[in-house]
């Protein structure tokens, strides 16, 4: 999956200098409990006023959060170094040569780290995403608790968030092996017995082995239909069949067959061929959210090249918007004129930024437009700056967001307009309905 590689520390240093907030990337040459000292040559020069950066927040994001934060009562100039004074508690750790600090006029950047939590409430990143009735078969959940070992077996699972380790959206599956034919399996799935399903899934190996998808008679333990594959590289696993006449449960099993196997599965899907309302993503919670379906117009014999799967994506038309989900009704999208879902069917929809993952750490990344981000994150910024400080370096950083704004609103409409163009024989509709 590429990726934007928008870290915290990167956007930090990038609002700061773009908006006129204080000044990022300057390096330590060391410290005391009181004072970090540090060269730059945007203030060394002798005629700078030091009373301007009295008040205003020495910021140390490497340090522990005890010591990263500490207000300025002074700073002075001497000899080419900048030595500034705080006047909070003395320091646990003192800065060291080489240590990352910044200054920051006016606005704490703990509550600068706050405003971009809130604002990435109201930035959303699309994704494609499979239909399931797999719980948890976008991979997207957080932990592993929706996939359980299969009885008697202890695989080590976790998801992995790694580029080369997900095919799609921001996580997949690991199982490492350490025994023989070790595997997990999903929650069990209600099916109608003797009726047409198709079940798939996205994998990879780590090292040289066997990845098997196994679907799962959970009714007469017993297995229905078993697809494997030896790749490297992302391949598509898929089959179809009927449901036996007596099972009225199935599960996906994803199993290894060495005893160091080590695949990363990614969007497990299993649907009846017959339905025709199929469930959206969990974090879909608007009907807005959905931008366009897809159908997979055909599929090569199993297992198959995964990226050639985008090269057959054809989309659905007539689109309705219906009312949002709330509490008591959960997304579906309803299928018109389809005569048999044969064929996987993927959504591509906005995602809440935050639901993916906030920025806890520096180097946490994050996909988000720049242009949406940077404008939902100036107001966060300047709405409490102009109520404390109406002049013009906060007049100048509000017109800097209006710009990033309109930014924003010119990338949306080229979306919009981009979405416009619908093939395909078939149709869907959203639904909000009572589960």
């Amino acid at each position: 999956m590429a990726t934007i590689n928008n870290t915290r520390v990167t956007l930090r240093r990038e609002m700061v200098e773009t908006f006129g907030l204080g000044i990022a990337r300057l390096t330590a040459t060391g410290g005391s409990g009181t004072t970090g000292t540090f060269t730059d040559s945007r203030i060394t020069y002798a005629a700078i006023d030091t009373r301007n950066y009295q008040r205003a927040f020495f910021y140390r994001p490497g340090a522990a959060a005890a010591d990263q934060v500490r207000s300025i009562s002074a700073i002075a100039v001497a000899a080419g170094v900048i030595t500034i004074t705080h006047d909070g508690a003395a320091y646990s750790v003192n800065p060291a040569s080489g240590d990352d600090c910044e200054i920051h006029f006016r606005m704490d950047p703990n509550e600068l780290q706050r405003g971009l939590d809130r604002a990435m409430d109201r930035v959303y990143i699309e994704q494609l995403v499979p239909l399931t009735r797999v719980t948890d078969g976008d991979m997207e959940a957080s932990g592993v608790t929706n996939w359980t070992d299969i009885s008697g077996l202890t695989p080590t699972q976790s998801k992995a968030t790694a580029a080369a380790s997900v095919f799609m959206g921001a996580q997949s599956l690991r199982v490492l092996n350490d025994a023989a034919n070790e595997g997990v399996e999903s929650a069990a799935i209600n099916v109608f017995p003797g009726e047409p399903f198709f079940c798939g899934a996205f994998v990879r190996l780590d090292t040289a082995g066997t990845a098997r998808l196994r679907l799962w008679n959970e009714t007469n333990s017993a297995a229905i239909d078993t697809e494997t594959t030896s790749e490297r590289d992302w391949a598509f696993v898929w089959f179809t069949g009927d449901t036996p006449s007596t099972a009225r449960q199935v599960r996906a099993r994803l199993i290894g067959d060495g005893a160091a196997e080590d695949p990363y599965w990614d969007s497990v899907i299993f649907f009846m061929q017959a339905e025709r309302e199929m469930e959206l993503p969990s974090w879909v919670v608007e009907s807005w959210q959905v931008r366009k379906v897809y159908e997979v117009r055909s599929l090569d014999a199993s297992p198959m090249m995964a990226r050639a799967i985008f090269d057959r994506l054809i989309e659905l038309r007539g689109w309705r918007r219906m009312v949002e989900q709330s509490a008591l009704t959960v997304g579906r999208l309803r299928l018109n004129g389809v005569p048999s879902m044969a064929r996987p069917l993927f959504v591509l929809a906005l995602r809440q930024a935050s639901d993916i993952g906030l920025l806890t750490a520096e180097t946490t990344q994050t996909d988000a437009p720049k242009d949406w981000l940077f404008a939902e994150w100036g107001k966060e910024v300047f709405k409490p700056l102009a109520q404390l400080f109406p002049d013009e370096m906060v007049v100048r950083g509000r017109g800097e967001v209006n710009r990033w704004d309109d930014l924003h609103d010119k990338s949306a409409a080229r979306a919009v307009q981009l979405s416009q163009h619908y093939i395909g024989p078939a149709t869907a509709e959203l639904v909000m309905e009572p589960y």
